[in-house]
């Protein structure tokens, strides 16, 4: 299992919001060219990515959440990797300014490649996927502040 925590200066139901907007993966996560929606049933969201890692891999998704605190998700379709699944834990911040976000995340490549290999390669990309989350919800945040009027000038 890979673990990483993450603190984003952005309230819990924002950064929940932007997680759970599948078809807008493409504008942050890394690598991905093509994120859709396929189904919703059930509470379950299955979406299909397209991720350019190494190589081009094509994969299906299935999400569960419990809205504002949890996203689980496991890969139902895909042939690249033989299993994907983890989720994202979301609570307020012990300073109340903000959100630490939990990911846990478990892979299987299906090739014989040395365990610890494949968490560093994995725990990188899990990095740099929290890093660019942080820059789009800071450049969001951004967007919605109105610049302050200009002070009056004397003549």
């Amino acid at each position: 299992m890979i673990r990483s925590v993450l603190h984003i200066e952005a309230p819990r139901d924002h950064v929940f919001a932007v997680l759970a907007d599948y078809q807008r993966y493409k504008e942050w996560f890394p690598g991905c060219e093509q994120s859709a929606v396929v189904s919703r049933a059930d509470g379950r969201v299955d979406a299909e990515f397209v991720l350019n890692l190494v190589k081009k891999v094509r994969i299906g998704m299935r999400f569960e959440a419990q809205p504002t605190r949890t996203l689980r998700f496991h890969m139902i379709a895909g042939k690249d990797l033989r299993s994907y699944s983890g989720s994202y834990r979301l609570v307020d911040s012990a300073h109340g300014r903000g959100t630490i976000v939990i990911a846990e995340m478990w892979i299987d490549i299906g090739i014989f490649v040395p365990q610890f290999i494949i968490e560093h390669v994995a725990k990188k990309s899990m990095n740099e996927t929290f890093l660019s989350l942080r820059r789009y919800i800071s450049r969001q945040a951004a967007a919605r502040i109105p610049d302050s009027p200009a002070a009056p000038q004397r003549a």
